[in-house]
């Protein structure tokens, strides 16, 4: 009874729903010759034509040599290499598509031949459906994400800024329609007025790319952009085919799954409280760092000191699992001692959580460390993330041990 009014929505479509059953197929009967095939594919547009025996059995088939080019057709046997499972699923299906040189493959039940399914079959409203709802998905369940490490005013702050931009239409639009239902004292969340393309240049602006759980902004931008493209085409779908279909819908597919695994592989509530967290020195000067910012008072301190970056490391609680006060100390004291090994130059920190479940944890703020040199000494000490930070840039959270 529990499990039915859990929000658990699952996707899914296989072979057959995109392709044709035997039971309505057209085929050719065994005596045609090959110019009776050749005419009859032509006028319906085949590429593939079951070749039914007179046992009733599908055992060869005519095809194409090139997709579209009904001059040339050739008798094949259906052999192992031409069928697939009929309730393969979507994503499989596309795999076989690109690692093979088949546009087509026989469904069976194992035994019995039961279906054809085709790239052209691609385009169709089942996978327009199937895809348009991922798609979907990830716009609610992204601005949901914003929503809840992002406040509200600096969301209206940042597209207030890129509005300055005359190109930009998008944004002004959007405001005009967030003010005029404000007017109307109608309560809806500015997240609610954001077009898809906005929630990449959030993204963008408020550093999220690590906190998603991408190591690049490149592999973020990759994705976004794959998914981006084909919004549109789904909701409006052409009827002509696209050259490349199931490679294009393949890596669409891909992009989908990472940008929906990476806002479910970690818990909204442990982000929060990374970014809730005040980020304090113990000793003069006192900085008191909070994610998602600029910190005038460091900024400052960096360019007199000529340091280029800083990083924000605990060796405390590793993988978010607390450990008594003695662990911990020892485990911060064998962090202290590779940094004076390495001569880095660094001040003792502590890490305020805003939430009284979670302890504050004792750390360092390391100067000059470098990113990569940051996520190595991270890594070593289990830790699932670290407080990272330039020179006039937003301080950033950096999420570890993810990416593809």
């Amino acid at each position: 009874m529990k499990k039915a009014f859990e929000e658990n929505i699952e996707l899914s479509i296989h072979a057959a729903q995109i392709g044709v059953s035997r039971n309505n197929w057209d085929f050719a009967e065994v005596d045609w010759t090959k110019n009776q095939a050749q005419e009859f594919m032509l006028q319906n547009s085949y590429d593939v034509l079951p070749i039914k025996s007179k046992s009733g059995e599908f055992e060869n088939y005519w095809t194409t040599t090139k997709r579209g080019e009904y001059d040339t057709i050739r008798k094949k046997p259906i052999l192992e290499s031409n069928k697939i499972y009929y309730l393969t699923e979507l994503a499989d299906l596309l795999r076989k598509f690109k690692e093979s040189e088949n546009t087509s493959y026989f469904l069976t039940n194992h035994s019995d031949i039961n279906g054809l399914v085709s790239n052209v079959n691609l385009n169709s409203k089942p996978v327009y459906v199937y895809f348009y709802s991922l798609i979907s998905k990830v716009e609610i369940d992204l601005g949901n994400w914003l929503k809840e490490l992002i406040s509200e005013k600096d969301m209206v702050n940042l597209i207030k800024a890129k509005g300055k931009n005359r190109n930009d239409e998008l944004s002004e639009e959007t405001l005009k329609r967030y003010k005029a239902d404000k007017k109307q004292n109608k309560e809806n969340h500015f997240i609610e007025y954001l077009y898809f393309s906005q929630f990449q240049y959030l993204v963008k602006k408020k550093k999220l790319t690590s906190s998603l759980g991408y190591n690049s902004n490149n592999s973020f931008e990759k994705d976004f952009k794959i998914i981006s493209k084909y919004r549109n085409w789904f909701a409006h779908p052409l009827n002509s085919s696209v050259s490349n279909l199931s490679e294009d819908l393949l890596n669409l597919h891909i992009a989908l799954k990472n940008l929906i695994g990476k806002i479910e592989g970690i818990s909204i509530e442990l982000l929060k409280a990374y970014f809730e967290t005040q980020y304090k020195t113990n000793s003069t000067p006192i900085f008191s760092i909070k994610i998602g910012a600029i910190n005038n008072k460091l900024n400052k301190y960096l360019k007199n000191k000529k340091i280029k970056n800083w990083s924000f490391i605990t060796a405390e609680n590793p993988s978010s699992v607390k450990l008594s006060d003695d662990e911990n100390e020892k485990r911060n004291e064998s962090l202290e001692t590779i940094l004076r090994k390495n001569k880095y130059q660094y001040m003792k920190g502590i890490g305020i959580p805003n939430n009284h479940e979670w302890q504050p944890e004792n750390s360092f703020i390391i100067f000059n460390l470098g990113l990569n040199k940051s996520i190595e000494i991270s890594k070593k000490f289990k830790q699932n993330a670290f407080v990272f930070g330039e020179i006039d840039d937003v301080v950033e959270l950096k999420r570890l041990n993810h990416e593809r």
